[in-house]
């Protein structure tokens, strides 16, 4: 699980734990944000996408991110 907001804060080891989180996030991201593709780091992704041509992009960029993940 990535989600740096659910990581317990139970001391300051905690925060190795949300800056590794955080850190796998932007790793993610850069997937998508390398082919033009603009999310919010964090909880979610999210396309606000207007176009079926700009939705073609963001699925190919989503599905890249998932074939790097598998």
């Amino acid at each position: 699980m990535t989600a740096a907001h659910a990581v317990p804060i139970v001391g300051p080891e905690s925060m190795q734990e949300i800056l590794h989180r955080r850190g796998l996030l932007e790793e993610y991201s850069m997937i998508v944000h390398a082919q033009g593709v603009l999310t919010r780091n964090g909880r979610d992704m999210v396309s606000c996408v207007h176009t079926t041509k700009d939705n073609d992009a963001a699925v190919t960029a989503f599905g890249r991110l998932i074939d790097a993940l598998e």
